[in-house]
Parts: structure tokens; sequence; C-alpha cells
């Protein structure tokens, strides 16, 4: 079953695109994107109570990359998702793991006479800034989420796939196509209990 904070977990965290930050829907659908996985689930509207996007600007060419022809995909073409790296918790790369952005905001490091943070570029952690969105306050981070992992012809990065499990029932394509062209590489579909998504492989070198 969908609940409102699994499908936030798709969308972007660090991104000023409001169709990436946030939940968007049609009359039949509810999207959650950050760009590189995608899922949607039918719509209802007790998941879309506080979801300010609603069908924006971006999303007739975002949507129409996708053709959601899962029902092509055979019985047999659907494998669960394949046993993983081990979680590596590190401190995250983009607070340091204090929790928070303690960055200077008025010099940034550079001014050795700044009041705000005395030169140092950072400023005293306060229980009033907000949490880092990329670790949401943690301070920790899974270092083996960019590891790669084959499924196919095409390689997906470890951090999604252990994302993609947090779906009910997911299941994910067997053997993803590959056009062998490195700037055009085809998504993966992805299927779950009341929904439908898609995750980009990593780009090759």
């Amino acid at each position: 079953m969908m609940d409102r904070k699994l499908l936030n977990s798709f969308c972007a965290t660090c991104d000023l695109r409001p169709v990436l930050r946030e939940p968007w829907c049609d009359l039949s659908w509810i999207y959650a994107t950050d760009g590189r996985v995608m899922v949607r689930v039918a719509f209802d509207p007790a998941l879309t109570l506080d979801v300010a996007v609603k069908y924006p600007p971006e999303v007739p060419l975002m949507n129409g990359r996708f053709d959601w022809d899962h029902d092509q995909v055979p019985a047999d073409g659907w494998i669960e998702i394949p046993e993983l790296p081990p979680v590596q918790m590190e401190d995250c790369v983009w607070c340091g793991g204090e929790g928070a952005d303690l960055t200077c905001g008025l010099c940034g490091g550079y001014e050795d006479s700044c009041e705000a943070c005395g030169g140092t570029g950072k400023l005293k952690k306060d229980p009033s800034m907000p949490a880092c969105e990329e670790c949401d306050g943690s301070g920790k981070h899974d270092a083996a989420q960019w590891d790669q992992v084959p499924i196919g012809e095409s390689k997906f990065a470890t951090g999604y796939l252990r994302k993609l499990k947090t779906l009910p029932q997911v299941m994910i394509e067997a053997k993803p196509l590959d056009p062998g062209d490195p700037h055009h590489l085809p998504p993966m579909r992805v299927k779950f209990e009341g929904g439908l998504g898609y995750l980009m492989p990593v780009k090759r070198d």
C-alpha cells in the first residue's frame, strides 16, 4: 500500500524544479520522480490533499518520454531485485556528518573578518537550522549507493535498487533492452502492488 511518505521518497531533495521535489498528478495518476527513477500510482485523493504541484508545464514533455507499456513484458520477463552490496554508512558528503548545512551564507568561508562564522566558513549548529536534505538530518549516507549492479545488458545504481525494494511486491524487468547507444540508454520497467515505474541505468564511461 502506497502512502505519502513512501511516495515522497522517490522525489528529489536537492533540486530547484518543483516537478521533481514533490509528487504531481493528473486525473488518473499520481507521479513521483527525481529525474532518475519514476513511479506512478492510481489517483487517490488521500495522497493528494497537500500536493501543491498539479500537472505542471514540464509534465507533458517528461511523461511523453515513457510508454508505460509494462504489459508488453511477458510473465517470465519479470524478476525480483537481485542481492545488493551491503550498506556502508559514512558521514554525509553534503553536510560533513552534521545533519544540517552549516555553510556560512554570508561569506562562504572567504572572509576572515566575517562576523557570522569568524572566517571559518561554517556556522555553529543550531536546532533551528533545517535538516540536510541529502541525508534527512541523519548526518550519514550509504557510501555504496552508487555501486553498479548489472541487470540484463545495463547497470543500475545500488541506492536506487535499494529504494525500489521498499515498494510492495516489487518486480523489475529481467533484461532491459540495450540499443548500444551510450547516450540513449532505455529505462528499466518496474512494477509493484498498485503501481508502475521506471529506473534509468548508469551511463557508460
